[in-house]
């Protein structure tokens, strides 16, 4: 049986570390490495700093 219910969506954002400004985008490109894990290449919208996350791509939407 389906039953509907309401869901509040939720955006979380990464904001640069470096400037404190931009949001952290993904660029698509996965870093892979002996060593570490893969990490996701995300890239400030304001200062073009560019760092990895593992296993994230931001922005995430979840629901409450």
């Amino acid at each position: 049986m389906e039953e509907k219910r309401t869901a509040i969506p939720m955006i979380t954002h990464y904001i640069c570390d470096h400037c404190g400004k931009g949001n952290m985008l993904p660029t698509g490109v996965k870093v892979i490495s002996h060593i570490a894990e893969p990490r996701n290449q995300h890239q400030c919208q304001a200062c073009g700093s560019v760092v990895g996350f593992v296993g994230k791509l931001y922005p995430i939407i979840t629901y409450e």
